[in-house]
Formats: structure tokens, sequence, C-alpha cells
């Protein structure tokens, strides 16, 4: 699934309020911090989504 530049902010930002919110969890880092770090395994995640999607397309080529 590819997302936009927005929404993967969006994401992360709403992620990082949702753990904020729990009485379980407490940041040894600034929200910020926790934030990028969100973003990143977002974008990640995405990035290697792409790659299988990519490695999937070669695997029916060559078996067509």
């Amino acid at each position: 699934m590819r997302l936009r530049s927005e929404k993967v902010d969006y994401l992360a930002n709403k992620i990082t309020e949702e753990l904020k919110k729990l009485k379980r969890v407490s940041f040894q880092v600034p929200a910020e911090q926790v934030y990028g770090t969100v973003r990143r395994v977002i974008l990640q995640d995405l990035q290697r989504e792409i790659e299988i999607e990519k490695e999937a397309e070669e695997l029916l080529k060559r078996h067509r």
C-alpha cells in the first residue's frame, strides 16, 4: 500500500499520541524522538512492501 507523506506523518503522530495516553507506557526519550522512530518504522515497512511486490512480479514473469 502506498501512502502519501502526509498520511505517514498523521499515522506516526496518532500512534505516538495514543501511546502517550496509555498508563502502561512511559517514554524514556522525548515524544518527538518516539514520533521519529515510529515514522521511520512505517516508512521502512512500506519500502519492504514495495520490494516484496517487485519480487512477486519478477516471480510471476519467470513462471508465465
